[in-house]
């Protein structure tokens, strides 16, 4: 049978037995972990404080000055699903890994831009164009990283020893099912803290190449492009 679990970012712990008696997989588990983009939206209906208090709470990419005429907020989520497949063997029951599948990415992408700049303003234009870069570097950065992390992945999955469950005879079917389910969300849940953990040289480069677009003199070179903010 197999056994399906979707999780997020509530991880589980339950320590199955590792078990020598369980035999090599016929077949190496899959992983299958795609990228997603979100439509960009634009939002103009803001002020600048209101769009400073965004992204207080958010902490997204946006100017960092005391005044934000803009902000980037892209929401990266993940969600991963494992499935393993319930072996029975002599003693018990063996639970391998079968596919590790889900995406990575952004949902949706909104930019604020500051209410009090008219369509086809100068201002608005200039602020539009710094926090396309802003989404830009962010989805770079995840189609440049992705593979390597599901590479990652792939080798961390295809290690993952089965959990071994031994079967006394009069335990009940329900009894087995949930020690089968626990043993599924022990694998689930290391396996996506391991996803965690690739993830952090993602975080990191992307926040370096933001930091590079919010810079003194990325600003002052923007606010030069108009005669007055």
């Amino acid at each position: 049978m197999v056994k399906k679990l979707v999780f997020l970012i509530v991880m589980l712990s339950c320590a199955p037995a590792v078990a020598r008696q369980c035999p090599n997989p016929m077949t190496r588990p899959t992983v299958f972990i795609r990228e997603v983009y979100g439509e960009t939206q634009f939002n103009y209906s803001k002020t600048s404080e209101e769009i400073r208090q965004i992204s207080t709470r958010t902490q997204s990419t946006g100017e960092h000055h005391t005044v934000i005429k803009g902000l980037t907020v892209a929401d990266f989520r993940m969600q991963l699903q494992m499935d393993v497949e319930a072996v029975g063997v002599e003693g018990g029951v063996c639970v391998y890994p079968v596919r590790l599948w889900g995406y990575m990415g952004y949902d949706e992408v909104i930019i604020y831009v500051d209410r009090k700049y008219p369509m086809l303003s100068c201002q608005r234009y200039v602020i539009e164009q710094h926090e396309r870069q802003h989404a830009m570097i962010n989805n770079q950065v995840l189609h440049e990283f992705l593979p390597g992390i599901v590479r990652s992945m792939t080798r961390y999955v295809e290690n993952i020893r089965p959990a071994f469950i031994p079967v006394q005879n009069n335990e009940s079917r329900a009894d087995i099912d949930q020690r089968v389910d626990d043993a599924h969300r022990e694998i689930s849940s290391r396996v996506f803290k391991r996803a965690e953990q690739e993830l952090q040289p993602f975080y990191a480069e992307r926040e370096r190449r933001n930091a590079l677009l919010d810079t003194d003199e990325s600003y002052e070179r923007d606010a030069a492009r108009c005669l007055s903010w």
